[in-house]
């Protein structure tokens, strides 16, 4: 259950901007767009406030602080990420509270807050909201400031019971995700210039290195050459997740201009992708509709990610900061 923000105005609700995309998502997902309309004003109470910054995220390219998440293994689930602007732990787990989001594992806090002393975040923390029928997930991403790179990467190793891969390499720690409520913890790194035995390297810290080659292919078709030796683009992400029990999920990430191009590009592939897959990507569709003609290379479209976990079949994940109705 929510709690009142004393900082959000009586009657404040969803900023102008996001009134038509909003929309788009009710007539999809009515039940879970009215729990979000409950939620964003409070996750960004700071940002919606008078005064607040809107446009100054790190979360997308525009600047815009909420990103709308989708998941070709659960279309039915509304998900996004959003930046609220927070700079310190009390006021984030003030912020956390009022969600009523469960309550979160000592440990990784503690672990973030050691690793904000040693330098200086950007960000400082993002929050991923899940709504599905009746349920709702918060994740909390915990950003690892450059200068805690190698105190991150010894958690890490901690974390997933596994040492540090490539090492000789230029790469980092960048977040801790932490999920309440399956004790899941991620982590975040990315690699640059990374190179395609590299991947198998990455994949074997999460005992995936057999699937190296079905991953390069599945990348190879999304880039519309084949993936030989290095990769496309300068940056890759990766991740780990692992809870408690089960096996270590593994994801590649880019930046989804890094595999297909310009803005109406981006859209146009990402469906020709869906259709070929069988992927529910209709409200995809219908929420990046005003994007379908433009060629910006700043990019409303965020991250794309290919994730494997045990034997089950690859699954993509892809993000997009939602425009309005008159962008194009």
């Amino acid at each position: 259950m929510l709690s009142p923000d004393p900082t959000v105005p009586v009657g404040g609700g969803l900023p102008p901007t996001l009134s038509w995309a909003h929309a788009v998502i009710s007539r999809w997902l009515p039940a879970e767009a009215a729990r979000m309309a409950e939620v964003l004003p409070v996750a960004l109470a700071r940002r919606l406030t008078s005064g607040g910054d809107w446009g100054g995220s790190t979360l997308t390219m525009p600047g815009d602080p909420l990103e709308i998440a989708f998941a070709t293994h659960d279309p039915l689930s509304l998900r996004y990420t959003v930046d609220p602007g927070v700079q310190d732990l009390p006021e984030l787990l003030a912020l956390w509270h009022r969600l009523g989001a469960p309550t979160l594992p000592s440990e990784p806090l503690e672990t973030a807050q050691a690793l904000w002393q040693q330098g200086q975040p950007r960000f400082h923390a993002f929050i991923g909201v899940r709504h599905r029928q009746a349920e709702d997930r918060f994740k909390l991403y915990l950003e690892v400031p450059e200068q805690a790179a190698s105190a991150a990467e010894a958690y890490a190793s901690g974390v997933l019971e596994c040492p540090g891969v490539l090492p000789n390499r230029p790469q980092r720690v960048e977040m801790i995700g932490v999920d309440p409520t399956d004790g899941r913890i991620e982590i975040y790194g990315r690699i640059t210039d990374m190179m395609s035995h590299e991947v198998g390297t990455v994949l074997w810290r999460g005992g995936l290195a057999h699937r190296k080659a079905e991953l390069l292919e599945l990348l190879s078709l999304c880039f519309g050459f084949p993936v030989q030796r290095d990769l496309p683009g300068s940056v890759f992400g990766y991740s780990y997740a692992r809870a408690p029990t089960g096996p270590v999920a593994v994801t590649l990430y880019t930046h989804a201009r890094t595999l297909f191009g310009r803005e109406g590009s981006i859209r146009s592939s990402l469906l020709s992708l869906g259709r070929r897959y069988g992927w529910d990507l209709g409200l995809y569709a219908d929420l990046s509709a005003p994007l379908a003609n433009l060629a910006d290379l700043t990019t409303r479209h965020t991250m794309f990610g290919i994730t494997l976990v045990g034997d089950a079949p690859p699954t993509v994940s892809f993000g997009l900061a939602p425009p309005e109705e008159s962008c194009g």
